[in-house]
């Protein structure tokens, strides 16, 4: 099945769906004030020439006010001060910092700005998570099961259900593999009998079976079912802290966090490490916090995440006054590919600067 990507027409449409935006008083005054300045200028006429004179206010007046409704109609990036701008069937969960939307059926069109920690933003399929801090990205949800996520801008993580994590940045898209077995069910063909063209043949009476005590036999092979696989090592936990953070539990979730970042051999252990800093961060635990982060760096010194836990390292130690070594977690962070960890890595390096020693 290939991604459904919106046409202009589509999108069109759904914008004419959303509420129009009320230009402002200062706006609507300072259009009047220049109709007005324009109409002073025109050179009076004779009371048979009125005409010509109301197109000419009338005309400006129309521009004027069509240029307000399609300022309030056109889906474009997200407003200025908006953080997530939403096109589609979505039901909202949770608000902010940790902004959790929905989708159980239909497609959802999303652009999100540059978000800066904590804030965090999800889509909620049956089946998947798509996670982001910024970007533009399309989700689609068929037969209650994620069907396929295309990203234009920006970076998001999606976590299907019994698989590993994955990113996906701009220009990328990932759809669902569909199985004959399982999500095809082919009907099978009708078969005829025909009718007999013989008559039967006669009945033949055999002897009387010989009733014993003994269970008969099943000539029929018997069928090995396999018990469905258990989850990874570590990965019941990994979801239990996901769910936990979600839900605004973040002392919960650096528990269970912590212990699939320690089961041996967990697929998440590295993902499990990082957000055991992060949690902590957002719990207020901030002896927690720095510990997790400074093990994770050392573990997983080339993660993906490894300028993320730079940045929130830093600014641990700009709080308490480790201002040198602060300064190496942002020069570190500031090297990173996601535009947000560079913006945080940068803010700390002025802070550090600002500081005085």
């Amino acid at each position: 099945m290939s991604p459904w990507v919106p046409t202009d027409a589509e999108l069109e449409g759904l914008a004419r769906e959303q509420p129009a935006r009320e230009a402002s008083a200062d706006r609507v005054e300072h259009n009047r004030t220049n109709v007005l300045a324009g109409a002073a200028s025109v050179r009076q006429l004779p009371r048979r020439a009125a005409w010509p004179i109301v197109a000419a206010v009338a005309v400006p007046l129309a521009a004027a006010a069509a240029l307000v409704v399609w300022l309030g109609t056109r889906p474009s990036e997200p407003a200025a001060g908006a953080r997530a701008t939403l096109v589609g069937a979505y039901t909202k969960v949770t608000d902010w910092p940790d902004h959790v939307v929905r989708v159980d059926d239909g497609s959802l069109v999303v652009a999100i700005a540059d978000l800066q920690p904590p804030d965090h933003f999800r889509v909620h399929a049956p089946d998947a998570d798509v996670d982001t801090t910024g970007g533009h990205f399309v989700v689609v949800v068929r037969d209650a099961h994620l069907d396929s996520v295309t990203v234009t801008r920006g970076r998001v993580e999606l976590r299907v259900t019994g698989t590993r994590p994955q990113f996906l940045a701009a220009g990328q898209t990932w759809t669902r593999t569909i199985t004959a077995q399982r999500d095809v069910l082919v009907p099978p063909r009708p078969v005829t009998t025909p009718p007999p063209t013989r008559p039967p043949p006669p009945v033949v009476r055999r002897p009387a079976l010989k009733i014993t005590s003994e269970a008969p036999r099943s000539e029929t092979t018997p069928v090995d079912v396999k018990p469905p696989a258990p989850p990874a090592p570590g990965e019941a936990d990994f979801r239990t802290g996901m769910t936990s953070l979600r839900t605004g539990n973040a002392a919960a979730a650096v528990t269970a966090f912590s212990s699939s970042c320690n089961t041996v051999g967990a697929a998440l252990a590295e993902d499990a490490c990082f957000w055991v800093g992060a949690a902590a961060r957002r719990a207020g635990q901030t002896a927690t916090a720095r510990t997790a982060l400074e093990r994770f760096l050392q573990r997983f010194p080339a993660s993906a995440r490894a300028g993320e836990a730079a940045a929130l390292l830093g600014w641990i130690m700009v709080e308490a006054g480790e201002l040198d070594a602060a300064e190496k977690q942002f020069t570190r962070a500031a090297a990173d590919r996601v535009p947000r960890v560079r913006d945080s890595a940068a803010r700390g390096l002025a802070a550090v600067r600002r500081a005085p020693r």
